[in-house]
């Protein structure tokens, strides 16, 4: 969808786990944030420190919005 001006943007990698089973992603105004994970719902204990690592960078939660996926 580049050719349609959509997804260009200055984009970090705000954290990732060590195995790279999650990555959270973001941009320099914090508008916009993702959470992107390899299987289809997060364990609890990547959820809470991914809430916990957000809070440490200043991230509002309330705005956070959960998207289940479908396995495969």
């Amino acid at each position: 969808l580049r050719w349609t001006g959509l997804g260009w943007g200055a984009y970090w990698v705000v954290d990732l786990a060590p195995d790279g089973r999650y990555a959270i992603v973001s941009e320099a105004s914090r508008e916009y944030l993702w959470v992107l994970s390899r299987k289809p719902a997060l364990t609890p204990d990547d959820d809470k420190a991914i809430r916990s690592q957000l809070q440490t960078l200043g991230f509002d939660l309330s705005q956070l919005q959960l998207h289940p996926q479908s396995p495969r």
